[in-house]
C-alpha cells in the first residue's frame, strides 16, 4: 500500500468499503492509519438502501429449518446494522428481491412484488429457496459448491447496488454442534 499516494490510497480505500460492504469486516487499525481512514467509515449505514444496507446475522440454517410457525421464526432471525442497531425490515421498494449466491451460478428472486418485507421472512424464504428449489436441481447450474443447507451459518445480507442484488455471507460449520 502506498501511504504517501492519495491515489493509491483511494484505490485501497475503495476496496477496504466494498470488502467491508460485503463481509462486515473492518481493515485492521494499522491499515486504516495507512489509508487515512476513521474505523466507523468502513461501516455500511443503512439510512439510503438504494446505495447500501448490510445485516449482520448468527442463523444456523439446520436449527432454522426446524421452526414451526412464523412466531419461532421472528424471535430466532434477529439481526443488527454495523453501528449494532436492530434491523427488522429489508426495503425491497428501494431495491429489489433478488439473491446472489456466491456458491452457486444463480439465485432466486423472491416474489415479494416490490413490498418491504420482515428480516424472519425474507431470511426465511432465501433459506428455504437455496435447499428446497436449487439444491434438488442443482445439475441446472453450472455450479453449485454446497451439498447442504444444513451446514450453513448465514452471518450477514448486504445490497449490492452494482449487482441490483442481495448477497448473503455464510459460513460452513464445521462441527454440527456449533452455531
Amino acid at each position: 500500500m502506498a501511504e504517501s499516494n492519495p491515489r493509491g490510497a483511494s484505490f485501497w480505500r475503495r476496496l477496504f468499503q466494498r470488502r467491508a460492504q460485503i463481509t462486515g469486516q473492518l481493515p485492521d487499525e494499522n491499515v486504516r492509519q495507512r489509508i487515512g481512514w476513521q474505523s466507523e467509515a468502513a461501516k455500511v449505514d443503512n439510512s439510503s438502501p438504494r446505495d447500501a444496507f448490510a445485516v449482520n446475522l448468527s442463523v444456523d440454517l439446520a436449527h432454522l429449518f426446524t421452526l414451526r410457525g412464523r412466531e419461532a421464526v421472528d424471535a430466532y432471525v434477529v439481526g443488527t446494522d454495523d453501528f449494532g442497531r436492530p434491523v427488522t425490515t429489508i426495503p425491497i421498494s428501494k431495491t429489489s428481491s433478488k439473491i446472489f449466491f456466491d456458491f452457486a451460478s444463480a439465485g432466486p428472486e423472491l416474489p415479494y412484488e416490490g413490498a418491504d418485507v420482515s428480516l424472519a421472512q425474507f431470511v426465511s424464504n432465501m433459506c428455504y429457496a437455496l435447499k428446497d428449489n436449487m439444491l434438488p436441481r442443482r445439475e441446472e447450474f453450472d455450479y453449485l459448491q454446497i451439498e447442504r443447507a444444513e451446514d450453513l451459518v448465514l452471518r450477514r445480507i448486504s445490497w449490492l447496488n452494482s449487482m441490483n442484488s442481495w448477497y448473503p455471507v455464510f459460513d460452513e460449520k464445521t462441527d454440527p454442534n456449533v452455531a
